[in-house]
């Protein structure tokens, strides 16, 4: 949980430093202050979808070694209207592979989980290493990013 922990704060500090320099910039700073930014700069971004895999490797005596649980998510920018739901460039996909190395004395044959079972620890092993709100924070900091180089464009 750790290693996810320093994950968000490292996109937070990155989010903080794009959002500095794009207040920097004089007509963001004026159009965000007045709520008139246009929809393609307006962030607030949702997660929509989550879909996971798993997959496992053996020790040599068949037993389960690990799991691997591979998220990938679709985040969008906003939600304002049905137009922005076709929006090509307001969603975000991201992968993130979490693996679960299962304790040689705790480890049985894969059928030996049921797939609740299997279900369940990647639903902790996402809840643990926060995969949800650090798919989200990555993709807000990459549409920061697009606004910012779209601003830098105008200027």
């Amino acid at each position: 949980m750790e290693v996810n922990n320093k994950m968000l704060q490292e996109l937070q500090i990155e989010l903080d430093n794009i959002k500095s320099e794009l207040l920097s910039i004089n007509n963001y700073a004026t159009l965000s202050g007045l709520n008139a930014l246009s929809r393609h700069h307006i962030i607030n971004p949702y997660l929509v979808s989550m879909q996971t895999g798993i997959s496992h490797t053996l020790y040599e005596n068949g037993h389960v070694k690990d799991f691997s649980y591979n998220f990938v998510g679709l985040t969008r920018k906003h939600y304002i209207d049905d137009y922005s739901l076709k929006d090509c460039k307001g969603t975000s996909t991201s992968n993130f592979t979490v693996y679960e190395e299962i304790p040689s004395g705790d480890s049985k044959a894969i059928g030996g989980y049921a797939s609740e079972e299997i279900s369940s620890m990647a639903e902790q092993a996402k809840i643990k290493e926060k995969i949800e709100e650090t798919m989200v924070k990555q993709a807000e900091k990459d549409f920061f990013a697009a606004t910012l180089i779209a601003f830098k464009e105008d200027i």
